[in-house]
């Protein structure tokens, strides 16, 4: 660890100021102990840390004593950095005050120097000795931060046995030691930390908190909190998109796309008659570690998009700090952060979150997971799952083009004009362009936003009328051209085409069950680059549906006629039909469409270009954990309580029930209406289809004799299965 790399420790700005409020500290002096209160400051036992009381000063005991007199105000401090900060007006003598967040205990294990699991944690004074002597003022925000921050002091110390300690190694320490104190006298200074079992937040009071005005974080009065999921919830939730582009660490010359992810969730209530719940109770998401150990938590330091976020969006009349979204929302992080109740939607979303496509160990992340979490009033869980926040910055013109520079010289040369003719309708929209052109604009410290100019509908207020739509533009100017290794970007069947833009070959965006076809590709849906290109194509407005495809007993493995015009096939029947809308009276897009029950399509189906099932298992866990296998929800008894009710065809897409009831019961129905609608699904012959293949292994009993009846996973359900020759013919 170099000198310098101290001084730079010391002057970063990039540390964010300490502005945690909650418990901690402790002394320990036997003479005296009787006068005052005594509680400890834990983790482990935080050994040897210096500690004020109002004018009392100390330094924690082997069991992390302080005292104090009640209504003290209590700091615990390294040198010129204050830790953590309480009230002890209501603090009973003998708590055990629980340093839970994970920045803060992760700097406390990085300098126990006994490294141990269980053995308290016993500060090193010479390592204290140098944070005071490098006037560490800030406590550090990441790893690389805490990493950095170590370096430094082992330097100065004279000492290389110490380890930075990681967020992630911080929680799984703290999930062992936190079960070892009683719960009745445990305060946890972060209440809300996302992996804290919430059964031991007891007896919290929150006058013991204080500055609040400093702190985003809410706390509450605590009662025993139930963390078993309630059976009479299921949440389910989804990205809205199935994948967001956005353009990357630098937007210091262009942007196609801001980081705004958008992630939306049901809940629903389990009963006889399901019903969706309409906004009366809480829905956060946060962060979760995946099953490779990589997180993603926060946006901060990943990307300079907040740098360049005024004059990108100079329209957005406020201050919009670093790892907060263009609507307010944060990216998903250790906190629970609060989804919105959409009543148009009858749904939660929490929209724009910016969600950047890397890990906090620096590791390229495309997907990271988010847990959705139901509470009720009191903070008890109802129902909880976990989905992924799909991201790529795979969107890189740098595959073709020498650098971002490029594109905007190539821009000026072909469009020399394009600023000077539509200056004034730029500087109404507040954007500050240099007449001279793009490249001008981007040396006078002003990145250029290709929606300033080029309308796009995943961009509000975007455009000028008479120049180009951004969807246009692009695919028009590229549509004659080949990628980097000599393929044609216009070719009708070749998905790597598209991937040479779109996510992509490393994040394999269409990853559902269609997209594991072979005879499905890009094209199949969107039809070529010209077609995307036809000048009366609106962008994310035009897009297929899903009765292109699936029709008439049939499932086409193209929803195009004509990929180079991109018409769709007619579709023959709504069965399996995306809504129709008076806002959108060609066809409803399926993210915005709802079907059985008000259920959103992609509740039980998936999002768009992840269809269930999904190539990655973090995307089909949803649906493993509601009804034991992957792929579309489709039991009855995730949300219907009562195994007796029937129908006939109120199911989704008109099915009936599944199950005993129905093999008991449907000779009936077919005696009486006969076997028309059957043939929907079971085909003509009844032989059965792709749409009557049952996804796992069911056993039923049939008849007077109760005959089982098995049949495999993926087999087609027929009547012959059943019934002789004579039975069916009746049945005809």
């Amino acid at each position: 660890m170099s000198v310098s790399l101290k001084s730079v420790l010391v002057a970063t700005s990039c540390i964010a100021s300490l502005v945690l409020c909650g418990c901690g500290g402790s002394e320990s002096d036997d003479s005296t102990s009787e006068a005052f209160s005594k509680s400890y400051y834990v983790d482990d036992a935080v050994v040897n840390l210096p500690y004020s009381c109002d004018s009392k000063r100390g330094v924690t005991d082997a069991e992390g004593t302080f005292l104090y007199t009640k209504g003290d105000i209590c700091k615990f401090y390294i040198g010129d950095l204050t830790l953590r900060t309480i009230n002890t007006n209501n603090l009973p003598n003998g708590s055990y005050v629980y340093e839970s967040d994970p920045k803060t205990s992760a700097l406390l294990q990085s300098l126990d120097k006994n490294h141990l699991y269980g053995s308290s944690l016993e500060l090193d004074s010479n390592l204290l000795d140098a944070m005071q002597t490098l006037k560490i003022t800030q406590l550090p925000q990441t790893d690389l931060e805490r990493a950095t921050l170590l370096g430094a002091l082992e330097a100065e110390a004279g000492s290389d046995d110490y380890e930075a300690i990681t967020e992630e190694s911080a929680i799984i320490h703290m999930k062992q030691t936190l079960t070892s104190y009683p719960p009745e006298k445990l305060y946890l200074t972060d209440v809300n930390a996302s992996w804290v079992d919430k059964t031991y937040l007891v007896n919290l009071d929150s006058s013991l908190l204080v500055d609040w005005a400093a702190t985003q974080r809410v706390y509450s009065s605590a009662k025993p909190v139930v963390t078993t999921p309630k059976s009479d919830y299921v949440v389910l939730a989804w990205s809205e998109l199935g994948m967001h582009c956005m353009d990357g660490s630098d937007y210091s010359i262009f942007s196609l796309l801001p980081p705004y992810s958008t992630l939306k969730a049901q809940l629903v209530l389990k009963g006889t008659s399901p019903r969706i719940v309409n906004g009366d109770i809480a829905l956060t998401y946060e962060a979760v570690q995946k099953e490779d150990g990589t997180i993603n938590s926060t946006s901060s330091g990943k990307t300079n998009f907040w740098d360049y976020l005024p004059k990108l969006f100079p329209d957005i009349n406020k201050t919009i700090e670093e790892n907060i979204g263009l609507k307010g929302k944060p990216a998903q992080g250790y906190i629970p952060e609060l989804m919105d109740y959409n009543v148009s939607q009858n749904l939660y979303v929490a929209e724009a979150i910016p969600t950047i496509p890397v890990n906090d160990d620096s590791s390229v992340g495309h997907y990271p997971v988010v847990k959705v979490i139901a509470r009720d009033k009191n903070g008890n869980i109802l129902a909880q799952t976990t989905t992924t926040l799909p991201v790529s910055d795979e969107m890189d013109c740098l595959e073709c083009h020498s650098s971002k520079r490029d594109v905007l010289e190539k821009h000026d040369q072909n469009f020399p004009d394009a600023v000077k003719d539509y200056d004034a309708n730029l500087t109404a929209k507040g954007f500050d362009y240099n007449v001279g052109g793009l490249i001008d604009t981007v040396d006078d410290g002003t990145p250029v936003l290709c929606a300033s100019c080029h309308k796009s509908n995943a961009i509000a207020n975007s455009g000028i009328e008479g120049v180009k739509p951004l969807t246009q533009a692009i695919h028009g100017a590229h549509s004659s051209r080949s990628d980097a290794d000599g393929n044609s970007l216009g070719s009708s069947t070749d998905r790597d085409s598209c991937y040479a833009c779109h996510p992509g070959k490393s994040t394999k965006c269409l990853r559902g069950v269609m997209g594991q076809s072979a005879d499905i590709e890009c094209q199949s849906c969107h039809g070529t680059m010209d077609a995307v290109a036809t000048k009366d194509r609106e962008g994310w407005s035009d897009e297929p549906n899903c009765q292109a495809c699936h029709q008439e007993t049939q499932r086409y493995t193209s929803a195009v006629v004509d990929k180079s015009t991109g018409t769709l096939r007619d579709a023959l029947d709504q069965r399996f039909a995306t809504e129709q809308s008076n806002i959108d009276t060609h066809h409803r897009l399926f993210k915005m469409s709802s079907g059985h029950g008000g259920m959103a399509c992609s509740s039980c189906h998936g999002a768009q270009h992840a269809i269930y099932p999904s190539t990655l298992a973090e995307e089909n866990k949803q649906n493993i954990d509601l009804q034991g296998y992957k792929g579309t929800l489709r039991e009855c008894s995730v949300c219907h309580n009562d195994e007796n009710a029937i129908t006939i065809s109120d199911g989704p897409h008109g099915m009936h029930t599944l199950g005993q009831r129905w093999v008991d019961m449907h000779g009936t129905v077919v005696l009486r209406d006969g076997t028309t609608n059957c043939k929907v699904c079971h085909g003509d012959n009844l032989e059965g289809t792709f749409l009557s293949k049952v996804p796992q292994k069911r056993e039923f009993k049939v008849g007077v004799m109760e005959k089982e009846v098995t049949f495999d996973a993926d087999e087609k359900v027929s009547c012959a299965k059943c019934h002789n020759d004579a039975i069916m013919e009746v049945s005809q």
